[in-house]
């Protein structure tokens, strides 16, 4: 899915920081990402890896932000989480 990278610009000013800073903590995760490839997803020209679930919480946490919340903002349909306590029992 090929989003406009406005919802990110929005975001990362909503948790005001820098594109240089947003590449900086997404690097501190183990991700090669420029100030370059930000203003690229920003500007429409490439689209963020959240495909990666890893790159999503990443990028999630840098922007302080809940992970469905962003996904939501880039245009994604997301399900709310289902809560029992016998799929928390199944699951432990």
């Amino acid at each position: 899915m090929k989003t406009n990278g406005n919802w990110l610009r929005l975001l990362r000013i909503r948790a005001n920081i820098k594109q240089d800073d947003l590449a900086a903590r997404l690097q501190l995760k183990g991700f090669n990402i420029t100030r370059g490839s930000v203003s690229h997803w920003e500007n429409g020209r490439h689209t963020p890896p959240l495909h990666d679930p890893a790159f999503r919480l990443a990028l999630s946490e840098a922007l302080h932000v809940d992970e469905r919340a962003m996904l939501r903002f880039a245009g994604y349909q997301v399900e709310p989480t289902q809560y029992s306590e016998i799929s928390e029992r199944i699951a432990a």
